[in-house]
């Protein structure tokens, strides 16, 4: 329930000032959210820490509606009019698809781990994921173009 509050709050806070701080750092800010709480967690999970594990799952959230509404609005901007609507179905489709890859992947991954490091082998193989993420934001460009 936090990361999807935190990814509604995210999005909105991104979504408005987008146009003010550009792409590159609304993007860099939600993969770094993304990162620090995949990380955060492991050491929730090590100390059973009810809170640690809120605040890191909040952070998830806030990443993930930073970095969704960045490279949607980034998309959308990018494109011609005329393919505005297969361009937004194809990022939709894209998201869909990883998500299901990686969850599979992930599941994977914690069933071939021993019991007691399974979810930390899980979120730590998600935090290098999204810091891999986070170097590619330096890539977008650092302005708004709409």
């Amino acid at each position: 329930m936090l990361a999807a509050l935190g990814w509604v709050i995210g999005a909105a806070v991104c979504g408005a000032r987008l146009a003010k701080s550009g792409y590159r750092k609304n993007a860099f800010i939600g993969m770094l959210l993304l990162t620090l709480g995949a990380f955060l967690v492991m050491p929730g999970l090590s100390h059973q820490s009810r809170y640690i594990i809120a605040g890191a799952l909040l952070m998830i959230g806030l990443g993930m509606g930073f970095a969704a509404t960045t490279t949607l609005v980034f998309t959308q901007n990018k494109v011609p009019a005329e393919h505005l609507g297969a361009w937004t179905a194809t990022v939709q489709f894209l998201r869909n698809m990883g998500a299901a890859l990686g969850v599979n992947a992930l599941a994977t991954l914690q069933l071939r781990l021993s019991e007691v490091y399974a979810f930390q082998g899980c979120f730590a193989t998600l935090g290098v994921c999204m810091l891999v993420g986070l170097v590619f934001t330096l890539w977008l460009p650092k302005g708004y173009s709409a």
